[in-house]
């Protein structure tokens, strides 16, 4: 009897340091991460858009709207994406093109109201249409840049400030890796169409997680049509920009 007791307990134990040994799936677990019971609100709360005019003569909407935006007199505007708390914003490097002449403000909520500043431009590159900009704002609403693999067919929504107010919501047509083979950063297909206004804008997934970013098009849906199909975003390589931002932190608190 004491031989069996024994043995079971020396099989318990065995159970239980094979389990605290087993590596963690961490990529498992980001994948089954709940959905979010209000997505759009969620979205909306994390909205920002980036607005180039002349300061004498554009005049600043009082909500991040696309139909105020229009009539704001802006020569061209877009949408970016809140990743910190203290301001740092992604977008798409063909939004924040401007001449000599132009200024650069980025618009975002703060709690129940809208805030602006004027930018830094700290990192940006062409050839992948994406942008790291900084803002001397609190942005406690932001989507935090994290390791998660998103699969093919998964629901992704528009978080563009075009769409928003639509509330536009596709699949992946192929799976974004979590950690990218690669140094460089992956482009993704999906399958709803994009809005002029929509660039620099967040691809959300149903547990609210940043998929990517909104980047360029292929075609037009029709000859007047708005709607831009066959789009591609880009997933930012996440070590990359974090290590840019930790540089700028540390430069900027000197």
């Amino acid at each position: 009897m004491f031989y069996k007791f024994a043995r079971a307990s020396a099989l318990l134990a065995y159970a239980l340091l094979c389990l605290q040994c087993a590596p963690v799936d961490h990529t498992a677990a980001r994948l089954e991460a709940p959905p979010l019971s209000h997505p759009k609100a969620y979205a909306q709360k994390r909205l920002a858009a980036v607005v180039i005019g002349y300061p004498q003569k554009i005049q600043f909407p009082r909500q991040i709207n696309y139909q105020a935006l229009k009539k704001s007199e802006a020569i061209s505007f877009g949408s970016a994406c809140p990743i910190t708390y203290d301001g740092y914003f992604l977008t798409a490097n063909h939004v924040i093109t401007k001449k000599y002449d132009q200024q650069l403000w980025v618009l975002c909520q703060k709690n129940n109201s809208l805030q602006r500043a004027q930018p830094r431009v700290i990192w940006k590159n062409e050839k992948i249409d994406l942008a790291l900009i900084h803002c001397p704002l609190q942005t406690p609403s932001y989507f935090p840049l994290r390791h998660h693999e998103s699969s093919k067919g998964s629901l992704v929504y528009n978080a563009g400030i075009a769409s928003i107010h639509s509330w536009k919501k596709g699949i992946l047509q192929e799976t974004v890796p979590a950690r990218p083979s690669s140094t460089k950063s992956h482009f993704f297909p999906h399958s709803y169409d994009v809005v002029f206004g929509d660039s620099g804008g967040a691809v959300m997934n149903s547990a609210g997680e940043l998929v990517g970013i909104h980047s360029h098009f292929k075609s037009l849906s029709s000859l007047h049509s708005i709607y831009f199909k066959d789009s591609v975003s880009i997933r930012p390589l996440v070590p990359f920009i974090q290590k840019i931002i930790r540089s700028d932190r540390s430069q900027q608190n000197r």
